[in-house]
């Protein structure tokens, strides 16, 4: 078995057991904890997760309903208009 097909093979058990991987878990965190929609721009300046990967885990946590995408904002660091993304958290 081949590295790709590996690789393909660990994230489908991960998508249809439902675990987050680690940058999923922590995004997921980082946003449940500040309680607020950030960009992704903010995402990867705080968690220090490159904003490449940032895009890619901020997709599917919210084609999986984990984050939902707030009203467009201008981002504090790129300057441009941009959707945040965020977790609603019931208190």
């Amino acid at each position: 078995m081949g590295v790709r097909d590996t690789s393909r093979e660990a994230y489908g058990a991960l998508v249809n057991s439902d675990g987050l991987g680690h940058q999923q878990q922590k995004i997921f965190d980082y946003l449940a904890k500040t309680k607020r929609f950030k960009t992704l721009r903010q995402i990867e300046q705080d968690t220090g997760i490159q904003i490449n990967a940032v895009s890619g885990r901020v997709n599917w946590l919210k084609n999986n309903r984990y984050l939902f995408e707030g009203n467009r904002k201008k981002c504090p660091i790129s300057g441009r208009t941009v959707i945040p993304v965020g977790v609603i958290v019931a208190e």
